[in-house]
């Protein structure tokens, strides 16, 4: 155990988030400049707010049990199905995006609002 008031923790990343000093969302931001796709694997309280930034999460524990729906919320539903590899790159519009393997892809989308009834999917058949 250390008692020296004197002494300073520094750590490599910026926090800009919760209480932790080893927040990751700079790395996350890094990550989005280059058009790279990534995928977040977390499992705690220091995860939420770069798990914000990723194109996946793969959430473990707390952070998996975070995320709540709620009345109020609208979301999109954004599934999408592939020939070959569901890895992603962006075209230099920076909306169409395309398979890495250039394989068939399908994808379709619904806008729902979460009610106190439960979902209502705003989108047309």
């Amino acid at each position: 155990m250390i008692l020296d008031p004197n002494l300073d923790i520094e750590t490599p990343h910026h926090s800009d988030c919760g209480t932790s000093g080893v927040c990751k969302s700079p790395l996350m931001e890094q990550l989005q400049i280059f058009g790279s796709k990534s995928i977040y694997i977390g499992d705690g309280f220091s995860d939420f707010c770069p798990s914000k930034k990723a194109d996946m999460v793969f959430a473990k524990n707390i952070l998996y049990k975070r995320p709540r729906l709620t009345e109020g919320m609208v979301i999109t539903i954004e599934p999408m199905i592939n020939e070959g590899t569901w890895f992603c790159r962006m075209n230099s519009n920076g909306w169409t995006a395309r398979t890495v393997d250039g394989k068939l892809s399908a994808q379709y989308e619904h806008t729902a609002a979460i009610t106190k009834d439960g979902p209502l999917v705003l989108t047309q058949q």
